[in-house]
């Protein structure tokens, strides 16, 4: 926070008396939580019940704001500038308590100057129907009844807020915008190293792994899990150099350890000594935090407002101090530069020591690296969280007050990608639990005001049209079974139920057409003012799939009257079944024990509804189908899916997997790999089959390899241990998989957004590191 945070429980209505004295000088941040009871008018009996949402406003005179009712980012200013209609919240997006007793609520203000009348704060409500528009007549806003308001939160909530809080402080890669910074939390104490080069006039602040700079090469080494150590190598214009980090995490924050070591590698054709280069140290509070910095020859003084200062020492004096004490240049000369909280860097050697006795798998390290370079921090979400990748800061709209940048806060979460990387998190990195639930928690928590888990999410804004695939029910279950931490369950299960709901209402056609099939079909809702992404067309149904581009969705099949392709999707319907089965043990190992009963029938029937419809045994797949019943002839590995739910017979999956993943000219996996694939179908499990005509001029989801679907097929394949052609598959899926992503690794030290087919295949086809 800004300095000291002062934290208040609600248990008066939400308004701070004028003089609360809770901060020096009138400088600092203030974090309020407690519960809001729901209304009777609010409590649902059942998912169909039209009882009232509710809208919310804010006034304060804060610098910043942001005020979350159960996660949903309501107010926020100072920051991001979001459109209306895709804040939850409003007037036009209401929100609900659904099944809920409460919701937490928090908020937190931000204070960069003092005010002439202290602090202020102040939330209301108003009663919305759904579906109600009101046009320029708003609903009366009140305060809050008191008898709603309570100063606990539940168990879980709690020990959500303790874990979340453990994650967020020390020094690391903290700030999304730039891997050139490194920020010390809770404090936000930043610093950037950057370059200049005299010769040619240039100097560069802020960068990327992915989506760098014209004139950059970026090339990472390890990150591991405890922050104890990463390395990466940064190429630009002439100079190369490399770049350590080690920390070591002491009792308090502030007493933490931090070395940065920069060691210059070459200029250009010449080794080291780069004389017309120069270390560029930028220092700032990230986030708008408060506190100052000071230069003294080989001393770097760093301030936080209100809390204990830290000195990093330098085995080199600066060459040029700012006149704001903020800036310092060092000549690279010389050698390495160490920039250490202790004086002598001495605890870099011990790190460098055990590293170099230390024994790890090449692949182990390449999901490190890749889940760590990519863990960041943004106060708009409650804890650390894994966006696909850096570079994709810009999404987060318009960012609207000054003295602000992306690099700390720009940053997007997508719905199935977060998912999957806290299912890598807790498999790969077992002593990562925190990092893992962390990022689980924001992402779930990211649902919209209808309940279901969006598309994307940043900043509060939110895709308030469309969902992508079902899949964190199963991840939570084998998150649970992994570690028992039955709290985690607690906390997710109700969102997690929400998002079901809201899929068998939403996108199952039947409820409402007795004519229609009870399965899932793909879908994008109109909302008053939503314009973001095309909502109620084909183009917005597409990207609910997550296939977005995918030759599987090439046409006009879409009916804006009912929102719907007219289209049963194969791939979805076994995901929906999939996931609820998982979800119904999950309500099982809570005690919610009708949910449970109600959740297996309704996975069973779907499961034996997709059997029955969807499989076409004219070529021996599963296949999406048209509402005329003639199937669609596009196959992609969804074809393999429906084998998630347990329900084919042996001899379908045999079939399949014979006719198709294991076909070299289709899905080209094969046991005898590399022997016998293609040069054009060499990897293998391409997004839509070989012969398929989409597939030679290739494209996104129209050929390239992604490992969302390599890990579906795989789970898919598990269910069949006792089908030879199943488990050869899955031994063969494995080791092709494993080599494709090793090859961009030992070449460029790249995880691949997506990978190219084709035996050779110079760099990634997509961003060059994402999870």
């Amino acid at each position: 926070m800004a300095g000291e945070t002062s934290r208040v429980r609600v248990g008066v209505p939400l308004v701070i008396e004028e003089n609360m004295p809770i901060w020096k000088d009138g400088v600092g941040t203030i974090d309020i939580s407690g519960s809001l009871l729901a209304p009777t008018a609010a409590r649902h009996v059942n998912d169909t019940d039209d009882v009232s949402r509710y809208a919310f406003e804010c006034y304060s005179n804060a610098d910043i704001l942001f005020v979350w009712i159960g996660d949903h980012l309501v107010c926020n200013s100072g920051i991001y500038a979001n459109p209306t209609s895709s804040t939850d919240g409003t007037v036009v997006t209401p929100i609900g308590f659904f099944n809920r007793e409460s919701y937490a609520i928090r908020a937190q203000l931000y204070y960069l100057y003092p005010k002439a009348n202290g602090p202020s704060f102040m939330l209301l409500w108003a009663a919305v129907q759904p579906g109600h528009v009101y046009g320029l007549q708003k609903p009366t806003f009140a305060r809050i009844p008191l008898e709603l308001l309570r100063v606990d939160l539940s168990p879980e909530e709690e020990t959500r807020r303790q874990l979340q809080a453990q994650e967020t402080r020390g020094w690391g890669t903290w700030i999304p915008g730039s891997i050139l910074s490194v920020a010390r939390l809770p404090d936000g104490a930043s610093l950037s190293f950057g370059y200049c080069n005299s010769t040619l006039n240039k100097c560069i602040q802020s960068d990327n792994i992915d989506r760098s700079s014209p004139d950059v090469t970026v090339r990472v080494g390890v990150h591991r899990a405890d922050r104890s150590v990463a390395q990466y190598y940064y190429s630009w214009l002439s100079l190369n150099v490399s770049v350590e980090i080690h920390t070591k995490r002491a009792e308090s924050p502030s007493d933490d350890q931090l070395a940065v070591v920069i060691t210059p590698v070459s200029c250009g054709n010449r080794q080291s000594p780069c004389d017309d280069v120069t270390l560029n140290v930028v220092m700032s509070f990230a986030w708008n935090r408060a506190g100052s910095f000071a230069v003294n020859k080989s001393q770097i003084s760093v301030r936080p407002f209100n809390l204990p200062a830290t000195t990093l020492y330098s085995n080199v004096s600066a060459m040029k101090v700012s006149d704001s004490g903020w800036s310092a240049s060092y000549s690279l000369s010389n050698g390495p530069i160490c920039f250490s909280t202790s004086n002598n860097c001495k605890f870099v050697a011990e790190q460098r020591e055990q590293r170099s006795n230390s024994v790890s798998d090449e692949m182990f390290d390449a999901v490190e690296a890749a889940l760590m370079w990519n863990y960041v921090y943004v106060p708009a979400e409650l804890g650390p969280i894994l966006p696909v990748a850096r570079g994709w800061g810009d999404f987060a709209h318009v960012i609207q007050a000054k003295n602000l940048t992306r690099d700390d806060w720009g940053y997007v979460l997508f719905d199935w990608d977060n998912i999957f990387a806290s299912y890598m998190t807790c498999t790969v990195l077992k002593n990562a639990r925190g990092m893992c639930y962390s990022n689980l928690i924001q992402i779930i928590r990211s649902r919209t005001f209808n309940g279901f888990v969006p598309n994307f999410a940043c900043g509060g804004s939110k895709s308030q049209d469309r969902t992508e695939p079902m899949i964190g029910a199963h991840v939570l279950l084998s998150i649970y079974e992994s570690y028992q931490d039955k709290w985690l369950v607690e906390l997710l299960y109700d969102d997690l139920l929400d998002w079901h709901n809201w899929i068998t209402q939403q996108r199952m056609p039947s409820k409402e057409h007795k004519g229609r099939l009870p399965l899932v079909v793909l879908g994008s809702d109109p909302l008053s003012g939503y314009t973001f992404s095309s909502p109620n067309t084909m183009a917005g149904a597409r990207f609910e799939s997550g296939l977005d581009n995918s030759p599987m969705y090439d046409g006009e099949f879409f009916n804006s009257q009912s929102h719907h392709m007219e289209l049963y999707d194969v791939g979805f319907s076994s995901m929906t079944a999939h996931n609820a089965f998982a979800l119904s043990k999950l309500a099982q190992a809570i005690g919610r024990n009708d949910d449970a009963q109600r959740l297996m029938d309704f996975a069973q029937a779907l499961s034996e509804t997709i059997v029955k419809e969807l499989w076409n045994k004219e070529i021996s797949a599963f296949t999406n189908k048209f509402y005329n019943g003639t199937f669609y002839a596009r196959q992609s590995p969804t074809s393999m899916y429906p084998f998630m739910t347990g329900y084919p017979s042996d001899q379908q999956v045999s079939d399949t997997v014979t006719a198709w993943l294991m076909n070299r000219t289709r899905f080209c996996i094969n046991p005898r790999w590399p022997v016998g694939n293609s040069d054009t179908c060499y990897w293998g499990l391409p997004s839509i089959s070989a012969d398929d005509p989409a597939f030679p001029p290739l494209g996104y989801w129209r050929g390239y390899v992604w490992g969302p679907m390599a890990q579906l097929t795989y789970w898919s394949l598990s269910n069949y241990n006792h089908v030879p052609a199943a488990v050869t598959a899955r031994k063969a899926l494995v080791v092709q998989m494993r080599e494709m992503g090793l090859n961009m690794w030992r070449a460029h030290r790249h995880i691949c957004e997506n990978f190219n087919p084709h035996r050779v295949a110079d760099d990634c086809t997509g961003d060059t590191f994402y999870h």
